[in-house]
């Protein structure tokens, strides 16, 4: 028995499965817009060190998932008096000395010095008062030195850093030996291949 099919009815058939088709591939469409708003993208380059939320966890957009160290931009705070922040410039040369490579230290710019006292007493009416006030001064390793050496980079090592004003400037906190290098006798030591040139 042979059927025969209208051309009309091929015409509807083909139709029918054009449109399929198009349904199809906006349905792939679809799944690749869901997996691109599923898929973490870091802003730039660098190494995981915490995970803050867990799978299945529900967050609110924006919600932070890890803790992300930037590689790109190393720094160290240090804190100085106040005759030695007046005298600090943005911009002046620095070494960062990290405890774990004592001997070794690393060239560096300072890129911030606060404008107000980071330890205030609440009211400062005496020069000795003034002394004790303390200035936040950030040191930061150039980017560029750190392009090649992104490995060994850690954060939170402890370590002390100083430049134009001939002596390195513990942390507070840190008692110091009372026997600092100056930076022109630590520049001539070279850092070992692990830090950052």
């Amino acid at each position: 028995m042979v059927m025969r099919v209208s051309g009309q009815c091929v015409r509807m058939r083909r139709g029918a499965a054009a449109q399929a088709l198009v349904a199809a591939r906006q349905d792939v469409a679809l799944d690749q817009v869901n997996i691109g708003y599923n898929t973490l993208v870091a802003p730039r380059a660098g190494t995981i060190e915490y995970r803050i939320a867990n799978i299945g966890e529900v967050l609110p957009a924006g919600g932070k998932i890890f803790t992300m160290l930037d590689k790109s931009d190393v720094y160290m705070d240090v804190y100085l008096s106040t005759a030695d922040a007046g005298r600090t410039r943005i911009g002046a040369d620095a070494r960062i000395v990290l405890d774990a490579y004592p001997g070794h230290p690393i060239p560096a710019a300072v890129t911030f010095v606060a404008a107000q006292a980071q330890f205030t007493p609440k009211t400062v009416e005496t020069k000795d008062e003034r002394d004790s006030l303390m200035f936040r001064v950030r040191v930061q390793i150039h980017p560029a030195r750190l392009q090649a050496r992104t490995t060994p980079v850690k954060s939170g090592l402890p370590g002390v850093a100083g430049g134009a004003m001939k002596r390195f400037i513990a942390p507070p906190g840190d008692p110091g030996d009372g026997n600092r290098d100056t930076a022109d006798d630590l520049a001539q030591d070279q850092p070992p291949d692990c830090l950052p040139r």
